[in-house]
């Protein structure tokens, strides 16, 4: 027995609502075109195959339920497909590609049109000729879905039934249980409905509509933040998930073996994204600040969630994580350790997606008077600084940037790339004073 938490599902969960539950509009809803829907070609769909047995130019006329008239000709023809000979030689009729249209198109053209009434009546015409015909447990379906559509419930409910009951294995069977339980939901009727949903579960359990029905089920538990229970339901159709509900799968499973512990789920969240899979990180990131968790939690929680939307690209993904970034580099209260990380993330932002490389290089400066010497912080932004300056040409500055670096860092005066740096900002500086060629900067 599924949880009695699942009573909750309503309409809602998947949006469907009578005949637009399976997008019964035109023919298009299911790709049928004509007699072909079912595999009937010509009059040999009825049966018609007595006829080739006469030798003669007959011209049969079909009247289909007063739907419409077909009209088949049976025509003499010779080997080869030629018209029989003067001398009477034996000759083979054809059948032409004329044929009635289905009741069931029919019916489908009507609905698509809002004509529910005269749909009907093609539908029940079609079961009352043919009851043992094998499209008749849709055709049934269709008059259930108008009654529905109509929200005359009572009646669709045994129009439903009767499918269920007279069509068992039948996967119109199945959708008339999904039906059955959406009514109820209409009905107010919570228990009703899942009881139908369990009985489709059970007497259905590989049928596309039994997963879809519970998925969105397990979907629903999962806005809910029931983690543990939408897991379960996702994991009995495992194999058959779409992307969307894989990924869903995965963090229900993720935060549901945490058992809400903010240490174990930031781990699971930190893997997440170390995997690639920043959308799925930052739910759980989101998560875990909406726990109200420890201080240090808190901060790297923000800062990382601030990366998953800067990996994602868009204005307004890198305006959200800046004011993520901006909130844990100026609270007092934040651990150093990311705030260091933060603010070297608000100079990426700068001279990266914001294409602002003086608000890039005065953040620079901010860091290296705020960390102090010795500590890989300020030797980063010194740097970084001192590069920005160069790439943008900016030769005075870029010379004074290089050798407060190396005065304060005497160790990169050995560091060959550092040197050349220096010497490309004072060949710059050279040329724009009237010097002599300056080298390309970077």
């Amino acid at each position: 027995m599924i949880n009695d938490d699942l009573n909750t599902f309503s309409n809602r969960a998947y949006g469907l609502t009578g005949l637009r539950a399976y997008g019964l509009t035109g023919l298009r809803a299911d790709g049928l075109t004509g007699l072909r829907a079912y595999g009937l070609t010509g009059l040999r769909a009825y049966g018609l195959t007595g006829l080739r047995a006469y030798g003669l130019r007959i011209w049969v006329t079909l009247s289909f339920l007063g739907i419409g008239v077909c009209q088949a000709e049976l025509v003499g023809q010779g080997a080869g497909g030629t018209a029989a000979s003067p001398s009477g030689s034996p000759a083979v009729p054809s059948i032409s590609k004329a044929a009635a249209p289905s009741a069931i198109e029919s019916a489908r053209k009507l609905l698509a049109s809002d004509k529910h009434t005269e749909a009907a009546s093609i539908l029940e015409g079609f079961l009352s000729a043919h009851p043992g015909d094998p499209s008749a447990p849709e055709a049934r379906f269709l008059i259930g879905s108008i009654q529905q559509n109509r929200q005359q419930n009572e009646e669709a409910l045994r129009t439903y039934n009767w499918v269920i009951s007279h069509h068992q294995g039948s996967e119109w069977a199945a959708k008339a249980y999904e039906q059955s339980a959406l009514i109820q939901d209409r009905l107010r009727n919570p228990t009703g409905a899942q009881a139908l949903r369990e009985s489709l579960f059970k007497e259905y359990p590989a049928s596309p509509t039994t997963q879809r029905v519970w998925v969105a089920v397990a979907d629903t538990l999962y806005e809910q933040q029931k983690f543990a229970q939408a897991a379960a339901l996702y994991q009995k159709f495992a194999g058959k998930l779409d992307d969307a509900a894989k990924t869903r799968f995965q963090l229900a499973n993720a935060i549901a073996t945490s058992g809400g512990n903010t240490s174990a789920l930031l781990s699971v969240a930190n893997q997440v994204l170390e995997d690639d899979k920043p959308k799925m990180a930052q739910r759980l990131y989101k998560l875990i600040l909406e726990g109200n968790p420890p201080q240090a939690t808190k901060d790297e929680a923000r800062v990382r969630l601030g990366w998953c939307l800067y990996l994602q690209d868009g204005k307004e993904n890198y305006a959200r994580a800046g004011e993520l970034w901006q909130q844990v580099s100026q609270e007092s209260a934040a651990s150093e350790k990311w705030q260091i990380e933060a603010e070297w993330h608000l100079v990426q932002l700068a001279s990266g997606p914001q294409g602002d490389w003086k608000k890039a290089v005065q953040l620079c400066d901010q860091i290296s008077r705020k960390r102090a010497p010795g500590t890989f912080a300020q030797e980063q932004a010194l740097f970084v600084k001192a590069w920005l300056l160069l790439v943008e040409k900016q030769w005075r500055e870029a010379v004074v940037a290089y050798e407060e670096l190396q005065r304060i860092y005497p160790q990169t005066n050995a560091h060959l790339p550092y040197k050349r740096y220096l010497e490309m900002a004072r060949e710059g500086l050279a040329k724009a004073e009237g010097g002599t060629s300056a080298t390309t900067a970077p």
